[in-house]
């Protein structure tokens, strides 16, 4: 998705509700960022009820399922009832309409759609990167406050398997696609920067997400903030929630 005055969209997006939000969202808050929270109903380290209030009033909430739960590998009944029970929830709990729903593990497909379509969400999100079609139940995010260019056990351990270079091979479309040199990969931070710059170029949405309890496993506090430091400063930058992206895109027609 790009428009035509090649104003660069920056949303992100964090999935979990974990107790460690509250750190994220102030952090977010540090440079006036913009973040929509996808909340379980039941997950270990839960934000309490009051948490999830807090952040509802500087940050969007959207539902994440009921029980974190894999959508398709779930029977189509169970699967209504993850939808449907979090947004009624979610709306109860912080006094205001909830708009947006994450796919836990990204699993979705086109009846998985059709269920949070009609539970009456504007719009879903999804793990999928590179995708040039608009649909709004299957928003696509840009890159992952996760290590790289390798997989990591823990902050101090490499994840010595055939999955060691995950992180590489799974941004390979966006680095061909984007030109980026070969120079900004030994590092999450000049890959972001370099990526968000390259969008930024020629116009169109850069979304990050993650998870907060993962930036607190693999000691990425300092590489986020570094990043969001240089997002706020950077010209014709426009910071939107996750469900304000969709009202933004369609507002101004474009698909």
């Amino acid at each position: 998705m790009a428009n035509s005055n090649k104003k660069i969209i920056f949303t992100t997006s964090w999935d979990d509700g974990h107790q460690l939000d509250l750190r994220l969202a102030d952090l977010l808050d540090r440079y006036g960022i913009k973040g929509t929270f996808y909340v379980p109903k039941f997950f270990d380290g839960r934000l309490s009820d009051q948490e999830i209030k807090k952040i509802s009033l500087r940050h969007e909430i959207g539902a994440h399922t009921v029980n974190h739960a894999f959508l398709l590998e779930t029977d189509k009944g169970a699967a209504t009832r993850e939808i449907t029970e979090p947004k009624e929830w979610l709306t109860n709990l912080i006094g205001q309409p909830v708009k947006m729903f994450s796919y836990p593990k990204g699993q979705y497909d086109l009846q998985i759609k059709a269920l949070v379509q009609a539970a009456g969400f504007s719009g879903a999100r999804t793990v999928d990167i590179i995708k040039d079609d608009y649909d709004r139940f299957a928003l696509p995010v840009s890159l992952q406050v996760y290590p790289f260019p390798f997989r990591r056990r823990s902050a101090q351990r490499l994840h010595w398997s055939k999955f060691l270079l995950e992180p590489l091979f799974y941004y390979w479309p966006v680095i061909r696609k984007y030109h980026i040199s070969a120079r900004s990969l030994f590092n999450w931070n000049s890959f972001a920067r370099d990526y968000f710059r390259s969008v930024q170029r020629k116009g169109g949405v850069f979304h990050l997400w993650g998870h907060s309890w993962e930036i607190e496993k693999y000691g990425l506090w300092g590489k986020l903030e570094k990043f969001l430091k240089m997002v706020s400063v950077s010209e014709d930058v426009l910071l939107l929630t996750n469900s304000q992206l969709i009202d933004y895109y369609e507002n101004i027609n474009i698909k």
